[in-house]
């Protein structure tokens, strides 16, 4: 596990619907048609997963956030407090829906996923990974 250590906290950032699932500099990560929470309307999202060493699992805060390499700008960002599940030595989340504000600001493009833990304690640590939006975007 690569990842930002702030004291004995390790995080690494990841993908992952049904699982978490490490990401790759330069990996490429799925954009995802669906239907967007609370509006219903028609959206794309990636899908951003958190593994977690250090800290303790209940009532931890996850900022992700992604922007494009090029100049930083922010694409999407979200905040979601939650139990995470324990895997081993390690408290995981999956799953989490980073909004796009459409598939063409994305795709073919090379992004950085930024993810910071906090748990209830204030024990935080962060990890970012380079990646690239798949080219073409999904019907």
């Amino acid at each position: 596990m690569d990842g930002t250590v702030s004291g004995q906290v390790a995080v690494e950032v990841g993908t992952g619907e049904s699982m978490f699932e490490p990401l790759t500099t330069g990996q490429v990560v799925d954009i995802v048609p669906a239907p967007q929470t609370g509006t219903g309307a028609p959206g794309f999202h990636i899908n951003v997963g958190v593994r977690a060493g250090g800290i303790h699992p209940d009532g931890v805060r996850i900022d992700h956030r992604i922007s494009l390499v090029i100049n930083d700008q922010e694409l999407s960002a979200g905040s979601r407090v939650a139990n995470l599940l324990m895997q081993g030595e390690y408290a995981v989340l999956y799953g989490l829906r980073a909004v796009l504000p459409n598939c063409y600001a994305a795709a073919d493009r090379e992004l950085r996923i930024r993810a910071t833990v906090t748990d209830a304690q204030g024990r935080t640590g962060s990890d970012e990974r380079e990646v690239r939006g798949q080219a073409l975007c999904p019907r």
